[in-house]
C-alpha cells in the first residue's frame, strides 16, 4: 500500500511536470467518457427503464398478429379480448384500456381544461398494485351500460381543480360535459399508461357484431411462476382455437406477448439507441487512442528514467504500475469533466424530447448506475490507453539505454504501432463522419422538402367533441358550421378549415376497393391514408385542388357520396388516366359507400415523415363523415398566434364547456413531427465532430512524433544532398499511406453502420455516393494537413543541429 501511495505521488508530479500533455490527455478522456455516458444514460433510461410498480417485469403487454399479412399491433379487437380473456390461465387477469383526452372543468366559471386520459377496465388499475393516495379504484359493475358516472384522478388535476382537499371524494367534476363523482385520487408520478391523469371505467358491449367494435390496449400481469413463453404459447393456442370457431373474421389471427415498456419503444427505435451507443464508444476508443499516443510520446523521452527505475529495483512490474497509475490518474480527472459533459447532456436531450410527451417512466438522469458506469469507463479508458505504452516502455534495454548518449536514439521501438494509431483514428473517424453526413443530409431534406403548402402564418389547434353533447353526426356537423362561419367574421382571419389530420401528421389508414376491380378476399384489398375535410381546407393550407373542384355547399350528407384523392393515389390506382369520375369504396364492403373522385390535391405528408410507408391518401368532406375528434386550421394576416385568444373567444361562445388544446403554430407542428430526425441527426453530428477533432489532433500529435524521432534522419538525408522537396515527399508519403490504409477500413466500417440507421435516413440512400465520397475527401484534406505541418517543420531544421540531434 505504502509503495502504491508512493506510486500515485509520483505520477501526479510527473503530470504537473508535462501540463501542456496532461490538459490535451484529460480534455480528450473527458469528451470521450462524457459523450459515451450521455449515450448510455439515453439508453438506460428510455430502452432499459422498468414500470415503477410491483413485479413490473411480469406486466406485459398482448397485441395481435395477422399471419396472413405478416402485419403486428400491439391492440387486440374487442371479441378477440372478451374471449381470450375468459379462456386464459396465464396471467392473474387481463385488462383493457383505450387512451384519450377530456374534456374537464370543476365549475366555478373556470377556464375548461384539456387533459389526457384513459378508459379503463375494472380491474385494470388494481392489477398494477398502487394504492390510491385517497378513496378507492373502480368497483366490479361501474362498467356497465347507464352505472352512475365515476372517476379517478391524478394528483395534479386533485391539486390544481380542489387544492389538496382530503374531502374531494364524492365531490362532482364534470368530464366531457357530464357530471361524474370523484372515488379517488392516485399518488404523485402515477400516470399510467403512458401520461395520463384522469382514468374513467371502459365500457364495452360484447353484442356488436363480431369484426366490429373498437380495437382495445390489453396488458396482463403474469401469474407466479409462469413465464412469458408459456402466456406466448397459450394465447397463441387460443387464437387458434377461435380462428376454428370464426373463420370468416379470424383467419390468421394470432396473439403476441412482450413487456409492457416495449409497446411504446418499439425494437427499431431501441436498436437505433444502442448502434449510438456502440457508435459513441468508438469515440470514446479514439479518445483512448490519443492518449495513448501522447503517452507513448512522453514515454520515449523518459527511457532513461525508467531504465534507472528498473536498475534500482523497480523491474518490469514496477514501470508497468507506473505508466499505468498515471493513465488512471489521467481519467479519473477526465471522468470529473466528463460529468459535466453527461450533465450537459441530459439536460438537452430530455428538453429535446419534453414536447412529445415521453411515457412517465422514462428516466434519464445521472443516478447511482449512471455514476457506477462513469467510473467503470473512466477505468477502462485509463487502462486501455495506458497498457500499450506501459508495455512498450518496460521492454527496453537497460544495458542500451545507460550507455546511450541520446544521439537519435529513444531506445523504444514503436514504429508499428504509431502507424497503426493513425489507421485507427482515420479509419473510426471516417466511420463516424459517414453516419453523421447521412444524418445531416436528412436533416437538410426534412428542412428543406417542398410540403406541398405554406405553413407560415398558420394556427392549428385541437378539439374534441365528446359523445354526450354532440351525439349525432348533424350535431358535430353543426358545430363545425357555426365555428367556420364565426371566425371567418373575426379580425385577423383569412380563412379557416377544419380537418381529423393535417398535413404532416399521419393519418389514419383505410382498406379501399376500386370500383371494377375484384379482390378475392378481404386481406388482398390496399390501404390509403384517410382524412376527413371541411371546404377550404386547400385554400387554408395555402395551396389548391390542381384537376376537378375542392369540397363545397353541394356535398351535403344526403347527397352524392365524393372523395378527392392526393397525386400518388392518382397515379397508383389509375396510371396514365384521369381519376376524375371514377368510384372508390372506403372501408369493409359492409360498411363501405361508393364515392365518386372529384378532384386531385397535391401530395400533403398524410404518411407524415415515415419513409417505409406509401403517402397516398385521399380526403373525404366533413359533412358526410364529421368526426369527433378535430384539428384546426386557420390562415392570419399577420402572426397566427396572435389569433389564439380569438379562436378560443369563439369556441366558448359556442359551448363554453369545450376547452382549446394544442394551440401552435404550424411551423411548430412540423417541427415536432420531425423532432426525432433532429434529435438523432443533432447526436450524430455532435459525435462525427468530437472524432473529426479527435481524429485531427491525434494524427498531429503521432506524425510529430514520428518525424520528431526521424529528425537525426532527416538531417542526414539532406547533408547528402536531399532536397526539402523530397524529405517533404517522403514524410508525406509514409502520412499518406497510413491515410489510405485508414480510409480504406473505415469505408467498409461506414457501410456497416450506415445499413444499421437506414430506416431513420430520410430521403437518403445508406451508400449515398455524394457523403462517403465527400468525408473521404474531406477527412483526407483534414489528415493530410496535420501530416504536412510537422513534415514542413521537419524541412527546416539545420542539417549540422539535426545530425547532433539528441
Amino acid at each position: 500500500m505504502v509503495n502504491l501511495l508512493r506510486d500515485i505521488r509520483f505520477g501526479f508530479r510527473m503530470l504537473s511536470k508535462n501540463a501542456g500533455l496532461t490538459l490535451i490527455a484529460v480534455l480528450t478522456l473527458g469528451l470521450g467518457i462524457g459523450l459515451t455516458a450521455v449515450m448510455f444514460s439515453i439508453v438506460k433510461g428510455v430502452v432499459l427503464s422498468k414500470l415503477p410498480f410491483d413485479h413490473a417485469d411480469r406486466i406485459l403487454f398482448v397485441g395481435t398478429r395477422y399471419l396472413d399479412r405478416n402485419e403486428a399491433t400491439t391492440t387486440v379487437a374487442l371479441h378477440d379480448y372478451l374471449d381470450w380473456k375468459s379462456r386464459q390461465g396465464s396471467f392473474e387477469s387481463l385488462e383493457a384500456f383505450q387512451q384519450s383526452t377530456f374534456n374537464l372543468s370543476s365549475g366555478g366559471g373556470g377556464a375548461p381544461e384539456r387533459v389526457r386520459g384513459a378508459y379503463m377496465s375494472p380491474g385494470a388499475l388494481s392489477m398494477l398494485h398502487v394504492k390510491p393516495l385517497l378513496g378507492r379504484l373502480f368497483s366490479p359493475g361501474e362498467d356497465a351500460p347507464g352505472a352512475p358516472r365515476v372517476v379517478v384522478l391524478g394528483e395534479r388535476i386533485w391539486r390544481s381543480h380542489f387544492g389538496n382537499d382530503p374531502q374531494a371524494i364524492g365531490k362532482t367534476i364534470r368530464v366531457n360535459g357530464q357530471p361524474a363523482s370523484i372515488v379517488g385520487v392516485m399518488p404523485a408520478g402515477f400516470l399510467f399508461p403512458v401520461h395520463e391523469e384522469i382514468w374513467a371505467p371502459l365500457q364495452l358491449n360484447p353484442n356488436l357484431k363480431r369484426g366490429t367494435g373498437p380495437q382495445l390496449d390489453v396488458i396482463g400481469r403474469l401469474r407466479e411462476g409462469v413465464s412469458q413463453s408459456a402466456a406466448q404459447a397459450e394465447l397463441a393456442a387460443l387464437a387458434r382455437a377461435v380462428e376454428q370457431q370464426y373463420p370468416d373474421t379470424n383467419k390468421g389471427v394470432t396473439a403476441r406477448v412482450g413487456p409492457y415498456t416495449e409497446k411504446y419503444v418499439n425494437a427499431q427505435a431501441a436498436a437505433l439507441l444502442f448502434v449510438m451507443l456502440g457508435v459513441v464508444g468508438l469515440v470514446l476508443l479514439l479518445a483512448c487512442a490519443n492518449v495513448a499516443s501522447l503517452l507513448m510520446a512522453r514515454a520515449s523521452v523518459r527511457t532513461k528514467e525508467l531504465a534507472i527505475r528498473s536498475v534500482l529495483g523497480a523491474g518490469r512490474r514496477g514501470v508497468i504500475i507506473q505508466i499505468l497509475i498515471e493513465s488512471l490518474i489521467l481519467a479519473l480527472i477526465g471522468a470529473t469533466l466528463g460529468l459535466l459533459v453527461t450533465g450537459a447532456g441530459i439536460k438537452l436531450f430530455n428538453a429535446s424530447i419534453a414536447d412529445a410527451n415521453p411515457p412517465f417512466w422514462f428516466n434519464t438522469s445521472i443516478d447511482p448506475l449512471s455514476l457506477l458506469f462513469v467510473l467503470a469507463i473512466s477505468a477502462l479508458a485509463g487502462v486501455t490507453s495506458g497498457l500499450v505504452p506501459a508495455l512498450q516502455s518496460s521492454k527496453i534495454n537497460v544495458n542500451q539505454i545507460l550507455k546511450d548518449e541520446g544521439r537519435g536514439s529513444t531506445g523504444l521501438r514503436i514504429g508499428r504501432f504509431t502507424r497503426g494509431i493513425v489507421i485507427f483514428e482515420v479509419a473510426l473517424s471516417c466511420a463516424l463522419l459517414v453516419g453523421a453526413g447521412l444524418m445531416i443530409k436528412s436533416i437538410v431534406n426534412v428542412r428543406n422538402m417542398n410540403l406541398g403548402f405554406d405553413k407560415k402564418g398558420l394556427l392549428t389547434a385541437s378539439l374534441t367533441l365528446d359523445e354526450s353533447t354532440y351525439p349525432q353526426p348533424a350535431d358535430r356537423a353543426r358545430f363545425v358550421d357555426q365555428l367556420l362561419r364565426g371566425l371567418s367574421g373575426r379580425t385577423g382571419v383569412a380563412s379557416a378549415a377544419v380537418a381529423d389530420f393535417l398535413p404532416t401528421e399521419p393519418a389514419r389508414v383505410d382498406v379501399y376497393a376500386l370500383e371494377g376491380r375484384v379482390y378475392n378476399e378481404e386481406k388482398d384489398k390496399p390501404r390509403v391514408h384517410k382524412a376527413i375535410a371541411s371546404p377550404g381546407l386547400f385554400k387554408t393550407l395555402g395551396t389548391q385542388v390542381e384537376a376537378g373542384r375542392d369540397f363545397g355547399a353541394e356535398d351535403r350528407a344526403d347527397s352524392l357520396p365524393v372523395v378527392i384523392v392526393n397525386q400518388s393515389f392518382a397515379r397508383r390506382a389509375w396510371p396514365n388516366e384521369s381519376p376524375l369520375g371514377r368510384r372508390i369504396r372506403l372501408g369493409k364492403a359492409e360498411k363501405g359507400v361508393w364515392r365518386t373522385v372529384i378532384g386531385v390535391a397535391p401530395d400533403l405528408r398524410m404518411n407524415g415523415f415515415d419513409t417505409t410507408d406509401r403517402p397516398d391518401g385521399v380526403y373525404v368532406p366533413l359533412t358526410q363523415e364529421p368526426p369527433a375528434t378535430l384539428r384546426l386550421a386557420v390562415r392570419a394576416t399577420g402572426d397566427p398566434l396572435a389569433l389564439t385568444q380569438p379562436v378560443r373567444e369563439q369556441v366558448a361562445a359556442i359551448n363554453r364547456d369545450l376547452p382549446l388544446d394544442a394551440v401552435q403554430s404550424m411551423v411548430e407542428v412540423v417541427s415536432k413531427n420531425t423532432y426525432a430526425f433532429n434529435l438523432f441527426g443533432a447526436l450524430f453530428s455532435l459525435f462525427g465532430l468530437a472524432a473529426l477533432i479527435l481524429a485531427s489532433v491525434g494524427i498531429y500529435g503521432v506524425i510529430a512524433f514520428a518525424v520528431q524521432q526521424r529528425t537525426r534522419e532527416v538531417g542526414i538525408r539532406m547533408a547528402l544532398g536531399a532536397q526539402r522537396r523530397d524529405v517533404l515527399s517522403l514524410l508525406l508519403g509514409q502520412g499518406f499511406r497510413q491515410l489510405a490504409f485508414g480510409l480504406v477500413a473505415g469505408l467498409f466500417l461506414a457501410w456497416g453502420i450506415s445499413r444499421l440507421i437506414a430506416s431513420f435516413l430520410f430521403q437518403v440512400s445508406p451508400g449515398d455516393l455524394g457523403v462517403f465520397v465527400g468525408v473521404a475527401l474531406a477527412l483526407s484534406a483534414v489528415a493530410l494537413a496535420a501530416c504536412f505541418v510537422p513534415a514542413q517543420r521537419a524541412t527546416q531544421v539545420d542539417p549540422q543541429v539535426a545530425i547532433r540531434y539528441e
